[in-house]
């Protein structure tokens, strides 16, 4: 069987790699696609795997936007993948090189297998554009490969035709690979945010809480891995000047996991960093009106903060009152491997 991988963002890396190591370990061939979409952030990503793209697209144009970046990629995969040949085209999650990579495949009668789908907010623009996006590879996919029962059950509703199947996310083999064990006694709070739907106002109102948090509590340190994002910078310089705030450039996945495993409080916006806080027993406080992994929301230690600061603040000091939860076992048998067993016994 030939699996070619399409994805060129930091978060697709992390759950990509996973499942082609165990696809090339059960002597399958994969051929890794990178779309150049993030560069030094999923450069970083493959370090730490130790494997390396295949195949890597030209350089994005210069000050692109969305559509400039669809453009180019709905210009280079079609080709490339007739070259190839693949038996199937995998994707993950939400991205615009999850989008053009499953969209070219279907054109191409290459059958798609959608890594984390099903993921569903209800509402189009939040996240946006991801939400448009996931929902959109839905009708391309042969394979659909749902992180949690309410993701598979969204899909099953909506009628998604192929094989559905409940995998779990691969993002736990990354963090048993990664992630060191958890601190005792953790000081540190880690503070992420990039969402494109929260960017000006939504971002400023955000960090005015943070910034009242870290005065409240200056025996905690805030660690703030800043998205390149000039406009999320700029929104940071709000922090500047509180003593126990401090920042860095986007973290790679291996120092990200030890400053989560170091942490007592986590305020992020992304969906990534929730599941992967969920799923270390990490008290976590999502910076974001609505989130599409509902299921984390059923944990105790994983609180809606939405954008309104009273509500970031009083959520996130109730969860420092609270004591740390127990540490929850990560998922067994291996999500990555659910996934290469389903393919490597329908494609022959």
């Amino acid at each position: 069987m030939h699996a070619a991988f399409v994805f060129g963002t930091r978060p697709e890396g992390i759950k990509c790699l996973p499942v082609s190591s165990q696809l090339e370990a059960r002597g399958a061939r994969v051929t890794i696609i990178h779309t150049r979409q993030h560069t030094e952030m999923l450069d970083s990503v493959f370090s730490v795997f130790g494997r390396m793209a295949d195949v890597t697209l030209s350089d994005l144009p210069r000050g692109r936007t969305m559509c400039d970046l669809l453009a180019h990629l709905l210009a280079e995969l079609p080709r490339l993948l007739q070259a190839l040949s693949p038996d199937v085209v995998l994707v993950q999650g939400d991205t615009l090189s999850a989008y053009a990579g499953a969209l070219c495949a279907f054109l191409s009668q290459i059958p798609v297998g959608h890594i984390e789908a099903g993921l569903r907010t209800g509402d189009v623009r939040a996240p946006y554009p991801e939400e448009a996006l996931r929902r959109s590879i839905t009708p391309f996919a042969s394979y659909h490969f749902a992180p949690t029962r309410a993701a598979l059950d969204h899909l099953e509703r909506e009628g998604a035709e192929g094989t559905l199947a409940l995998v779990g996310n691969p993002v736990a083999d990354a963090l048993a690979y990664l992630c060191p064990p958890r601190v005792q006694n953790p000081t540190t709070v880690l503070v992420t945010l990039h969402r494109r739907e929260s960017r000006g106002e939504g971002h400023r109102r955000i960090l005015s809480a943070v910034r009242t948090l870290a005065q409240r509590y200056p025996a905690l340190s805030f660690l703030c891995p800043v998205h390149q994002s000039a406009e999320v910078r700029a929104a940071f310089s709000l922090l500047r000047g509180v003593g126990n705030i401090t920042f860095s450039d986007p973290l790679p996945p291996d120092a990200l996991y030890r400053h989560l495993a170091a942490a007592r409080l986590v305020l992020t916006d992304s969906g990534g960093l929730t599941e992967e806080a969920a799923l270390l027993g990490i008290p976590t406080v999502v910076l974001r009106d609505v989130t599409e992994r509902e299921e984390e929301l059923t944990l105790p230690y994983i609180r809606l903060g939405t954008s309104d600061p009273q509500r970031i603040l009083a959520t996130a000091e109730q969860l420092l009152r609270d004591e740390m939860p127990r540490i929850p076992s990560l998922t067994q048998p291996s999500p990555s491997a659910r996934i290469a067993d389903i393919l490597l016994k329908s494609i022959t």
